[in-house]
């Protein structure tokens, strides 16, 4: 399957440090941070790929994808899934990989070294992937280079769980060690519902395995975001924002967010990601407490959901990597705009509207935000992958109806990470 942009498409000059006819291969195109990705990087001229497992995804549809392909499924096959992967950057002699999600993240760097050495993957290295995965560690090691972080718990028996069920403050969080995102997080406001929220997901022996999950302190306040990118654990750029909404609304994927300027958070993350001598782009997440202090919650390594505001607001990290990928080298943008606002028009919107109460005044919010200047990553002129994803949407919806309701729907969308 595939298409060619149009030839009147409007394009933007490439910077210098970019060659002819480079092409970039971008995975997982049913999620929207490939769609940002696939518009950016067309405009300025690059060959774009774009693949994924799904028949039909929503970047396939785009003017700006110049070729398509589909994959395996990293978790039914991962073998097949990077074999899969070979063949495309052979098939159209690929320059720069950029793995977007989650799954194909972890698999492309599993087995990095199956790729050829003229492919260049701008990432961290797979070790320090997983101690970003493994949030016990990662927590652990923001304590001791002295970034504050929510009281985490890792129990290790069923005796150490009463112990934290009996000491610990209330509500608190339960989470799993691995990933990111808010799929399988729970809020438990009693030593009686810790307990049973393991044993929902479970526990029926005396030893915890080592990937249960954590106890952890939690943190009431919105979340703000540093987006930075690093070269060989040098800074090279940094933009914050705020999730002004989320959903679920306590805390995950952001609905709408605000780009900030928040130098001690900047601050925190270059700390941090200096430590962990990164590479390529992060994204890295902090909470507010109840006293308005940020405590560090977790690291996404690789291209968030939400690119679409940064680049919006002046900061075009896709093409930014791919410099650093083609040349070694970026040049960051003198500033960008705050205060600019992007809503995402995708389940979590509808499910906020729908699946929670209180859902008329959260529906006049997003028409005040909307009104008073917040945008969408809706382009007219490049409007087919929207209705692909409308379409799709109105699918699940009407599964969920049968299945369940909204909730259905609120829950499956709560699993996507980096949707």
């Amino acid at each position: 399957m595939e298409k060619r942009p149009p030839e009147h498409a409007q394009r933007q000059e490439r910077p210098e440090s970019e060659t002819e006819e480079v092409t970039v291969l971008v995975t997982a195109a049913q999620r929207k941070p490939a769609l940002a990705i696939a518009r950016t990087l067309g405009k300025r001229e690059y060959e774009v790929v774009v693949a994924s497992h799904h028949r039909i995804a929503q970047s396939f549809f785009s003017r700006y994808a110049t070729h398509t392909a589909v994959y395996t499924d990293p978790k039914r096959n991962e073998r097949a899934f990077v074999a899969d992967l070979l063949a495309t950057v052979a098939r159209y002699d690929v320059d720069v990989l950029l793995p977007t999600d989650h799954v194909t993240t972890i698999s492309v760097l599993r087995f990095r070294d199956r790729f050829a050495s003229d492919l260049s993957i701008p990432a961290v290295e797979y070790e320090t992937l997983l101690a970003t995965e493994d949030k016990a560690r990662l927590l652990s090691i923001a304590d001791d280079i002295g970034i504050p972080t929510p009281d985490t718990h890792r129990p290790g028996s069923l005796a150490e769980l009463e112990e934290i069920a009996a000491e610990i403050d209330y509500p608190a969080v339960i989470k799993h060690n691995k990933g990111v995102g808010a799929s399988g997080v729970q809020y438990v406001t009693s030593p009686a519902e810790l307990r049973s929220a393991y044993d929902s997901s479970g526990e029926s022996t005396q030893h915890i395995e080592r990937d249960w999950p954590l106890v952890q302190e939690y943190v009431p306040g919105e979340t703000h975001d540093v987006n930075a990118l690093f070269a060989e654990g040098e800074p090279r750029v940094a933009f914050t924002a705020h999730r002004t909404s989320t959903f679920p609304r306590s805390g995950g994927r952001a609905v709408i967010t605000e780009s900030t300027r928040e130098p001690e958070l900047v601050d925190s993350a270059t700390r941090l990601l200096e430590h962990l001598e990164w590479h390529g782009v992060a994204e890295v997440e902090f909470k507010l407490d109840a006293d308005g202090d940020p405590k560090l919650m977790e690291i996404n390594p690789r291209i968030w959901g939400n690119i679409d505001l940064a680049i919006r607001a002046g900061v075009d990290f896709p093409a930014l990597l791919c410099d650093l990928a083609l040349t070694g080298a970026v040049t960051p943008p003198m500033s960008y705009a705050v205060g600019r606002k992007v809503i995402w028009i995708d389940e979590g919107l509808a499910s906020n509207l729908w699946a929670s109460s209180g859902r008329l005044d959260y529906a006049r919010y997003v028409a005040r935000e909307y009104v008073t200047g917040a945008e969408t990553p809706v382009e007219l002129s490049d409007v087919a992958p929207h209705v692909v994803r409308l379409l799709q949407l109105g699918a699940r919806g009407a599964r969920a109806a049968v299945q369940g309701g909204w909730q259905t729907l609120a829950s499956s969308v709560a699993g996507e990470s980096g949707a």
